[in-house]
């Protein structure tokens, strides 16, 4: 029987050949910022560009309606809006577009399909469809990151995540995660990373939620050492706070000594009380994209293998379904 999830992952680097067309390209007109509207996997492409190549600046919005711009100084006719949701279908970003319709301004939709494409279809916006196929958003980034690169016509970064797809092995990542996985087993992961990587976190956690079905945790150092470190107080060998975590510690090669001293610090005193660790190291890589899709399809298989460990199945997230078929009644 064939698994979609483990389909998608093996076959994850094959979605930065997707080559995009921009359909009514000609009424994208000069804009001096850009905002990007999307829930949940459908806005982590932005993330990650703005991870990647800060000099874009995205403003990413996340929720109803849109963001309060004229407090910033910045007029709505200025904007690129960009409507992303891989189904086409997700409520916020469908109230947004409605919205901007109704306020006049130059909107840009992502989607596979849905009314989000439908919608765009009829006001002859400019859109850009997906591959429509059978594949959770979150493992469409390839396509979603690939997609926004086109529309901010940023050709070297696009000619770099090819070359970058050519060289990712997917059996070592999948050893890899496994190992994290074994790690993992009847634990819920708490994410630690420096800021500047607190976006791969994030995502870790996501994957974590979403394909294994287990509940995970992201937070920064040094931000979380002023708070959330004090609900571990009263931690010791063999209790819940320690028996029901693992820390997965994202580091980089090129830490500040400060936050590297308070990773360590944070492992000694945990530790001491019990607390179960997963170093995973950011390697420095020739391509600024390697590193960091190496983690998270590291993190992808580790959540598969879980979720085949659970018998949940990793390709589906009934729950959330669920929330949302009870918010239409």
């Amino acid at each position: 029987m064939i698994d979609p999830m483990r389909e998608s992952i093996l076959n994850f680097n094959k979605q930065f050949l997707f080559k995009p067309e921009i359909i009514n390209l000609n009424k994208i007109s000069n804009y001096k910022k850009v905002v990007l509207i999307g829930m949940g996997g459908s806005h982590l492409a932005s993330d990650l560009v703005n991870y990647f190549t800060p000099n874009h600046n995205l403003i990413i919005h996340s929720d109803y309606g849109l963001p309060n711009l004229e407090s910033r100084g910045i007029k709505n006719s200025e904007v690129l809006f960009i409507f992303s949701s891989y189904s086409g279908n997700t409520e916020e970003v469908l109230d947004s577009y409605n919205e901007l319709k109704k306020r006049g301004g130059l909107g840009v939709v992502i989607a596979s399909g849905g009314k989000l494409l439908e919608n765009a279809k009829r006001d002859k916006s400019p859109y850009i469809a997906l591959p429509s196929i059978s594949i959770q958003p979150r493992m469409a980034l390839g396509y979603s990151l690939i997609a926004l690169y086109t529309l901010l016509n940023d050709k070297t970064a696009i000619r770099d995540l090819i070359k970058m797809s050519q060289s990712l092995s997917q059996d070592k990542y999948e050893t890899k995660g496994k190992v994290i996985a074994k790690n993992l087993l009847n634990k819920n992961p708490i994410i630690y990373s420096n800021h500047k990587n607190q976006i791969l976190a994030h995502m870790a956690k996501i994957i974590f939620n979403e394909t294994a079905k287990i509940p995970a945790f992201n937070n920064i150092f040094p931000e979380s050492n002023h708070n959330e470190l004090a609900g571990f107080s009263y931690a010791t060998k063999n209790n819940l706070l320690t028996n029901h975590y693992t820390f997965l510690m994202l580091r980089d090669e090129s830490e500040s000594i400060r936050v590297l001293k308070r990773f360590k610090v944070f492992q000694i005193i945990m530790k001491d009380r019990g607390g179960n660790f997963i170093d995973y190291e950011l390697k420095k890589r020739e391509n600024k994209f390697s590193s960091s899709f190496e983690f998270i399809l590291t993190i992808s298989w580790a959540a598969h293998e879980l979720a085949q460990y659970y018998k949940h199945d990793p390709n589906v997230v009934p729950f959330i379904e669920e929330f949302k078929s009870l918010l239409r009644k």
